[in-house]
Formats: structure tokens, C-alpha cells, sequence
């Protein structure tokens, strides 16, 4: 039910269709991507076509001894370079905690804290 990166899925149509129609989650850590030189740009990374595909996507850090990030990194960049809506940025975050190994009850007071907190910085 989970893909660890993934997002190369986009360059074929089959593929993006048949992780749709399975609700395949795709976990990407475009810093790594980046930095790894799979990706030319955050502006251009695939995970955002995904996204507009219908494809669930959370963003991750990838081996952050060796890159040298954590996930506030991972936000930040998406946050500046990626153009990136803060709305859909916000809806990563909050993919991530959908697609999260908790129960219900852990996801709604997860879900609903952020919702909380987007209302207070919205004013």
C-alpha cells in the first residue's frame, strides 16, 4: 500500500492509474532527489503531478545523517522553491498523517491539532 520514493510512476499512465485505483501511497524526500540529481528542480518534481493525479503523497527525509536534513527541511524547501500553494502544502502534512500507522482516534486528534493550528496562523 506504500511506495518509498515512486515517483518516477508518473512517466507512465498505467502506472499512475493503477496506484490510483489501489491507493498506493507514495512516500517521496525531494531533498534527496535533489540532491541525488533525480529531480532538476523542486519547481518540477513529479510528486506534484502525482499529487494533481490523485496519487496520495507524504513528504519523508531519506537517510538524514548522510543528507543532512530533517522533515521541517524537507517542508521548508518545498515551502520556498517548489511554488507550491500553502494549502497543498498543508494537505502534504496532513497526508502524511492519513497515511500514519495510527488508529482512528490517534488520526482524528492528529488531524484535528493541525486544523487548529492552520485556523490560528490563517487569522
Amino acid at each position: 500500500r506504500r511506495i518509498e520514493h515512486g515517483f518516477r510512476a508518473a512517466e507512465d499512465a498505467s502506472v499512475v492509474d493503477l496506484l490510483r485505483s489501489k491507493g498506493v501511497v507514495l512516500d517521496v524526500c525531494p531533498i534527496s532527489n535533489y540532491k541525488l540529481k533525480t529531480i532538476d528542480s523542486y519547481e518540477n518534481h513529479p510528486f506534484i503531478q502525482l499529487s494533481k493525479q490523485g496519487i496520495q503523497v507524504t513528504i519523508n527525509t531519506d537517510d538524514p545523517f548522510i543528507f543532512g536534513n530533517s522533515i521541517n527541511d524537507e517542508y521548508k524547501v518545498l515551502y520556498h522553491q517548489s511554488g507550491l500553494s500553502s494549502d497543498s502544502i498543508f494537505q502534504l502534512v496532513r497526508n502524511g498523517f492519513q497515511a500514519a500507522l495510527l488508529t482512528e482516534s490517534e488520526r482524528k486528534i492528529f488531524t484535528e491539532e493541525l486544523d487548529s493550528a492552520l485556523k490560528i496562523n490563517q487569522r
